[in-house]
This record gives structure tokens, C-alpha cells and sequence, in this order.
């Protein structure tokens, strides 16, 4: 897992394209507001992502893959759903995803994305919060000891967001119920010691200790329980919680367009191409033309951006393509254990192989040109099985 979000100063054309972008993720009657259809399991994994070149520098190759991954002659757009349809495990026996990542390797762009767990994002600052009144009260050392760099400080504090990312795994439907008692994210500071309390309780319920012989978990599954157990006990008597933000009660992400609003800040001094978007356009513009009061200065008044219509750019429609191959990528990591990923390891077709290997070949060429082309808020276990699949298969 690396820390920090790592650009440079080069001037890049960035194409953009989205995957699974729900407006907004929220709670509703005990549950997520994607669960309303039980017919349709939801991923939380959400893309953004596509083709990076350098400015101004285009790939006249890029008419040749069109033709050739096309269904038929004068397709208005190419999306990934004419290469191949399915899950992760599907568009990996497909020849012509084989055609468009061995092209895209070879070419002069590069693969970019920014995946993020939406379920973890909204959960991860219970255990941020904790940990920081732990530093306050001095009794942060079952986190910091033996750790010997900042890394190390950070790997531990993901490990117990790990922990409850299980745990909400586990048991999803009182999870919810219970933060929904306390308006989460809108939980008063007053509140703190019994919400960490009651979530501490929780915990404890689930460990294998509490459950029936014939209802037990893995073993690794319930020591990261006891752990998360442990380390809440030591909140019981916090006094303050930052979890308060501006969006409404239940509201856990409000809108993607700050996701998007993170890309590209990131690069700066580089050009933004991004697919038409009726909701995520409006805001975008009313940030960027935002006049602040007095003489402070509006960070994003210096973004080079357009939204452009798909038909009219094949980087963007390509980038459609990536995007949705990455989200694919990151479900099947999400909905897999590790015994599914080493299980796929050793039963994959040869199809499969190549099309998996020219996925890692395209990140690793990324990252060497800037590896903040490859960024994503992943659940470090998830992290974990990314590693077993890659090395397992190159």
C-alpha cells in the first residue's frame, strides 16, 4: 500500500470516463439506498479513469483499434459492453479486450484511474477519529508500538479500518440501524463516548465466541474482531468525534464531482477531458467560477477543463473501456476472499492469463511514468489480494 498522493509538474491531456456512478450514497430505512433493488447486488466500487497522454500528443493508432474492436463499421461510440459483457472473470476471456489492452500498452498513452470503496470512504473516519483521541489522551500505544516509520504508523491505523470494514461486512444490517441512532456522519461531540461504546459492543457480539458452533468465522476473520474489540475498548470514554460535516443527516457521500475535483487537482498544470455529465458538470463549473469573498483566492479558478460529448472524442470513449475494466477488477477483489483469488490463480484459461498480465503491464507502465496515474481508497485487505492475484498470474 503507498501513502500519499504522488504527481509531477508535467503537462498531460487527461481523458476521462466513469464506472458506477450512483449521484449520491446515502442511508435509508436501515439500509444503503443501492439496496432498494434485492434483485441487483451492489458494487461499491466507483471509477473514474481513461487515457493519459502527453499534451498534445496523440496516438494516430488509436483509429486502428477502433476498427478493429468495433462490432460493426460507423459504431457512433465504443463502449466496453462491445468488447465483452459479464463480470471481471468474463471480459477476461475476451479476445478483443486481449486487442485493446495490447494496443494501449504498446501506445503512447497511459492508463489512469481513481477507484474508491464508497462503503469504506464513509466508514473510515470512525477509526481516524478514534485514533486521534487516542494520541490526545497518550494511550495510542497498541497502535504505535513497534512500529519504526510513518509508514508502519499508517499501515496499523489501516489495519483497524480493516477491521471495521469486516465487521460492517459481517453484520451490515445492524451496523447501519445502530450508527443511524446517532444521525451518522452528523454525531455530536457529546455523543462520542457512547457511540464508540455501543460500536465496541458490536463488535464484541460477533466474535466467534459469542456464535454458535455451526455459525463461526474464519479464524483470521474474528482475530481482526478481537482486535477491533480491543482497540474500541480503549474509546470508551471519548469526549469529542470530527465526524460532522455539511451534508445532511444519513448522507454519506452527497455528490462524486469531489472525486473528480481531486483528480484534477492533482495535475495541476495538465488538460482535463471529461465525458458530458448532467449532474457532475454543474457543480464542477459553480466551484470553479466560485468568486470568494475579500481577496482569498479560489484553488480551482486555474483548472483546464472541458466537457466534451463522447462521440465526438475516441480518447473518452476508450476511456470507457478502461474505466469499466478496472471497476470489474476492483469488485471481483472486493467479492472475493483470499482462498477465490488463489482458487482463479490456478484454474485460469489462457485467455485469461494474457488478458490479467496486460492489465498489470499497463499499470506498471503507468506508475513508472507517474504513479499518481494509479490511485485508489481500497480496503487494505482487498490491497492484499490485488498483490496474491497479480504476482500469481505474471
Amino acid at each position: 500500500m503507498k501513502y500519499g498522493y504522488v504527481t509531477n509538474n508535467n503537462k498531460y491531456d487527461f481523458f476521462y470516463d466513469e464506472s458506477n456512478n450512483i449521484r449520491v450514497f446515502s442511508l435509508r430505512d436501515n439500509k444503503y439506498n443501492t439496496d432498494s433493488n434485492p434483485q441487483v447486488i451492489y458494487s461499491p466500487i466507483f471509477v473514474i479513469g481513461g487515457l493519459v497522454a502527453m499534451e498534445n500528443e496523440r496516438d494516430e493508432t488509436i483509429n486502428e483499434i477502433v476498427n478493429k474492436i468495433a462490432q460493426q463499421k460507423n459504431m457512433k461510440e465504443i463502449k466496453l459492453k462491445h468488447l465483452a459483457k459479464g463480470d471481471f472473470l468474463d471480459i477476461l476471456n475476451s479476445k478483443k479486450v486481449e486487442d485493446f489492452l495490447s494496443w494501449l500498452l504498446d501506445s503512447k498513452y497511459y492508463m489512469h484511474y481513481f477507484a474508491i470503496n464508497t462503503v469504506y470512504w464513509s466508514f473510515l473516519d470512525i477509526i481516524e477519529d478514534s485514533v486521534s483521541f487516542l494520541l490526545e489522551k497518550n494511550d495510542a500505544g497498541y497502535i504505535l508500538n513497534d512500529c519504526k516509520s510513518e509508514d508502519e504508523v499508517r499501515a496499523r491505523i489501516d489495519y483497524f479500518k480493516n477491521c471495521l470494514y469486516t465487521l460492517i461486512k459481517i453484520d451490515k444490517q445492524e451496523f447501519i440501524e445502530y450508527i443511524k441512532t446517532f444521525s451518522y456522519p452528523k454525531i455530536l461531540n457529546t455523543d462520542a463516548a457512547r457511540f464508540y461504546r455501543g460500536l465496541h459492543k458490536l463488535s464484541r457480539k460477533n466474535l466467534n465466541s459469542n456464535r454458535s458452533s455451526s455459525n463461526k468465522l474464519h479464524k483470521y476473520i474474528d482475530r481482526q474482531l478481537i482486535d477491533l474489540t480491543r482497540f474500541l475498548a480503549k474509546c470508551k470514554d471519548a469526549h469529542s468525534i470530527e465526524l460532522t460535516f455539511d451534508d445532511e443527516i444519513d448522507t454519506l457521500i452527497g455528490s462524486f464531482s469531489s472525486f473528480y475535483m481531486s483528480r484534477m487537482m492533482g495535475f495541476l498544470n495538465s488538460n482535463h477531458f471529461l465525458d458530458k455529465e448532467d449532474t457532475i458538470e454543474p457543480i464542477i463549473e459553480s466551484l470553479v467560477k466560485h468568486q470568494p469573498p475579500n481577496d482569498d483566492v479560489n484553488p480551482f479558478e486555474n483548472l483546464k477543463y472541458q466537457f466534451v460529448e463522447s462521440t465526438t472524442a475516441l480518447e473518452i470513449q476508450l476511456s470507457d473501456v478502461v474505466s469499466g475494466i478496472i471497476r470489474l477488477l476492483y469488485s471481483f477483489i472486493e467479492d472475493s476472499d483470499q482462498d477465490d483469488v488463489e482458487k482463479f490463480i490456478l484454474n485460469a484459461n489462457n485467455q485469461q492469463r494474457k488478458n490479467l498480465e496486460l492489465i498489470y503491464k499497463n499499470i506498471l507502465k503507468a506508475e513508472k511514468e507517474c504513479e499518481g496515474f494509479i490511485f485508489r481508497v481500497q480496503v487494505p485487505g482487498d490491497e492484499y489480494k490485488m498483490d496474491i492475484l497479480f504476482k500469481g498470474i505474471s
